[in-house]
């Protein structure tokens, strides 16, 4: 090994070190439960799966009947299909952003989104709670994979809105030390010229 190579910061020493974390150009430390993130996205694929199915049993239905049928809870449930279907994909790609520990705004939203989504299915939650009896003897294998699916969305919703809240503190603040070390610098750099003018003779 070279002499000088041992003295070099590797670049997860720099990114981390004090000074260069919030440095605008430098590469952030990974986020933390990166692996609990990567597992969300295996659960989002099987939660877009469940809800592409779900969307063509209402285009077959659609296709055969019409709608002769409908009522407004109908055209709300296909209304929330379609909405988490695009929710599902944003997780996703806020998941390939949180492995990369980028887009903290992007990863803050979709999850709050997310919170919002699951809470419009509230009322349906409390209608199964009150007719236990009932889900347990018509509901299908489907239907027990979604309501697990929805208490683990839930959970790991709470979970990343608090971490990468207080990640994007943390970046905040040492961004504001480093402007601040800067400005400190630039200004005793500014003093020590006004304390020593040029030699007007030379």
């Amino acid at each position: 090994v070279k002499p000088w190579a041992a003295s070099q910061p590797s670049d997860d020493q720099a990114s981390t070190a004090p000074g260069r974390y919030a440095h605008p150009g430098a590469s952030y430390p990974e986020l933390p439960f990166r692996w609990l993130y990567g597992v969300r996205i295996a659960f989002m694929l099987v939660s877009l799966g469940t809800s592409v199915w779900g969307l063509y049993n209402y285009v077959e239905f659609m296709a055969k009947y019409g709608f002769e049928y409908w009522d407004a809870e109908d055209f709300l449930h296909l209304a929330l299909t379609c909405a988490f279907l695009a929710y599902y994909g944003l997780q996703i790609l806020a998941g390939i952003f949180y492995l990369r520990s980028k887009a903290l705004g992007f990863i803050l939203s979709i999850n709050i989104i997310g919170l919002i989504l699951q809470a419009l299915e509230i009322a349906t939650l409390i209608d199964v709670i009150t007719h236990m009896d009932d889900f347990f003897q018509y509901a299908n294998g489907l239907a027990y994979l979604y309501w697990v699916l929805y208490f683990i969305d839930v959970a790991l919703c709470i979970v990343f809105i608090v971490m990468v809240s207080q990640e994007y503190s943390r970046r905040r603040t040492n961004s504001t030390v480093w402007t601040q070390g800067v400005q400190a610098q630039t200004s005793q750099s500014q003093y020590a010229q006004t304390q020593n003018p040029p030699d007007p003779l030379m």
